[in-house]
């Protein structure tokens, strides 16, 4: 892999109005940045490659995460994100961005 990293992402239906997945998906891409000084590129297109991926559910439904969306070319992993919710285990809403960061880097807290 280069020194830009691809992240693809899938937004559900947003169903929980209150919940900003568009400010969280940029929060993400600036925190990756600053604390990997690398370029990371999003793409939304479900036949876009990626290193990365990001389903951002509004609710711990998590619709858009079926298998038929499932994209088995993302090499650094696929990740649930929801409020109060990583890979569906629920959490914090202000550990989030922290722990999310932590396992694409795999970087330890």
């Amino acid at each position: 892999m280069g020194s830009s990293t691809t992240i693809k992402i899938r937004y559900c239906g947003g169903c929980n109005q209150a919940y900003d997945r568009v400010k969280l998906v940029s929060d993400i891409v600036k925190s990756l940045h600053e604390q990997n000084g690398k370029d990371f590129r999003v793409v939304f297109g479900r036949d876009d490659p990626a290193d990365i991926e990001l389903v951002i559910c509004g609710c711990s439904a998590c619709c858009s995460d079926t298998d038929e969306q499932k994209d088995e070319r993302t090499p650094r992993g696929r990740f649930v994100v929801g409020p109060n919710l990583l890979n569906y285990y629920e959490i914090p809403q202000n550990d989030l961005l922290p722990r999310l960061l932590s396992q694409i880097t795999g970087e330890e807290e």
